[in-house]
C-alpha cells in the first residue's frame, strides 16, 4: 500500500507545481476572453490544486491508518495484559466494531471515496480554468467528478450531513455543463458549478477535519491513538512483570516499539490534515463568494494553499514508515 500511496503523492505534487508554472499564461488568456479576473482565476487554480493535494494525502492517511490499526489489533492478542482486542473477546465491548468501527474496510472505503470526490472537484476546477482546456478534457473531468460523488456510500454522506438531493443537484448541473461547455464562458460555468458544489465540498472537508482532530473524543484520530496507547501500555506492563524472560522480551519489545512509533507520529500526521481540512471549509466558502464578487478577500484561499502544502509534507514524511 505505502509505495502506491507515496507514488500518488509525488504525482499530485508534480501536477501541482506544473499547474502553478502555467498559471500566468492561462490568466492572461482568461482576462481577455471569458470575464474571469486575474484574482478569480488564481483563486480557482490554487483552490483546485490544493484540494487535489489534500485529497491525495487524506486517502493515503486513511489507508495507512487502517493498516496500522490492523497490526495493532493482531498484536494485542500476544500481550498478556488484556488489550482492547482481548477485552472485546471477553465481552467488555459489545463487538469489535464498537471500538474498531472507523477502521473497518467499508468505513475506510467510504472515507476514501469521499476524499476522491474532493480531489475530482479540484481537478475539474483546474481543468476548467486552464486556457488550453478543450471540451473533451472538461467533459472527462466532469464525468469523473460526477462518478466520484455518486460513489460515496450513504453512511458516509449521512455522517457528513449531505443529502442525496444535494449530490443529485450537483450531478445535474455538471452533466448539463459537460455537454455544452464550449457554448459557455468560463465565468458562467464557474457561477453554475461552484455554488452547486460548495455545500457538499464544505461538508466533506468538515468531515475530514473532524476525523483528524487529535483533541476530539471517539473520532478516527482518537481511536487510532487509543489503540496504540493500549498496546504500548500492555506491552510495557508485561515487560516489567518478567524482566529476565528473554523470550518474552523478544516478542514484546517490537510490539512496544511499534505502538510508541504510532503514538509519536499520529498527532504529527493528523494535526496538519485537520488544519488543512478546516481551512478547506473556509476557502471553499471564500471561493464561492469570490466567484460572485471578485472584490472579496482571497486570504482564506491563500491560507488553505499553505495548509494543504504542510499536510502534504507531513504525510510524505511519515507514510509507510
Amino acid at each position: 500500500m505505502a509505495g502506491k500511496q507515496v507514488a500518488d503523492l509525488h504525482r499530485r505534487r508534480a501536477v501541482r507545481v506544473a499547474g502553478r508554472s502555467a498559471g500566468l499564461v492561462a490568466t492572461l488568456v482568461l482576462l481577455a476572453s471569458c470575464g474571469v479576473t486575474g484574482d478569480q482565476a488564481k483563486a480557482v487554480t490554487e483552490f483546485g490544486s490544493s484540494a487535489s493535494t489534500l485529497a491525495s494525502g487524506i486517502k493515503a492517511t486513511y489507508a495507512q491508518a487502517a493498516d496500522d490499526v490492523a497490526q495493532l489489533y493482531s498484536e494485542q492478542f500476544v500481550i498478556p495484559t488484556p488489550g482492547i482486542a482481548a477485552r472485546v473477546h471477553a465481552g467488555q465491548f459489545a463487538t469489535t466494531e464498537s471500538f474498531y468501527g472507523p477502521f473497518l474496510p467499508q468505513n475506510i472505503q467510504g472515507r476514501t471515496k469521499a476524499a476522491a470526490a474532493l480531489g475530482a472537484y479540484g481537478t475539474a476546477l483546474t481543468t476548467l480554468i486552464d486556457a488550453k482546456t478543450q471540451n473533451a478534457d472538461f467533459s472527462a473531468a466532469v464525468t469523473k467528478l460526477t462518478g466520484a460523488l455518486k460513489s460515496i456510500p450513504a453512511t458516509t454522506l449521512t455522517e457528513a450531513g449531505i443529502t442525496t438531493k444535494q449530490i443529485d443537484g450537483v450531478g445535474s448541473v455538471l452533466v448539463a455543463l459537460g455537454e455544452a461547455y464550449l457554448d459557455w464562458k468560463r465565468r458562467q460555468t464557474l457561477e453554475a458549478v461552484v455554488p452547486a458544489a460548495s455545500p457538499v465540498v464544505g461538508k466533506l472537508c468538515a468531515l475530514f477535519a473532524s476525523d483528524f482532530d487529535p483533541a476530539k473524543a471517539n473520532n478516527f484520530a482518537d481511536k487510532y491513538l487509543e489503540a496504540a496507547f493500549d498496546n504500548a501500555g500492555g506491552a510495557r506492563r508485561a515487560l516489567e512483570q518478567s524482566p529476565g524472560n528473554l523470550e518474552s522480551r523478544a516478542v514484546l519489545m517490537p510490539i512496544y516499539r511499534h505502538a510508541r512509533l504510532l503514538l509519536d507520529r499520529g498527532p504529527t500526521l493528523f494535526k496538519p490534515l485537520q488544519n488543512a481540512a478546516d481551512d478547506c471549509v473556509k476557502s471553499n466558502a471564500a471561493l464561492a463568494a469570490a466567484i460572485a464578487d471578485p472584490k472579496v478577500s482571497f486570504d482564506d484561499i491563500a491560507a488553505f494553499v499553505k495548509q494543504a502544502d504542510a499536510a502534504y509534507t507531513a504525510v510524505q514524511a511519515t507514510i509507510g514508515k
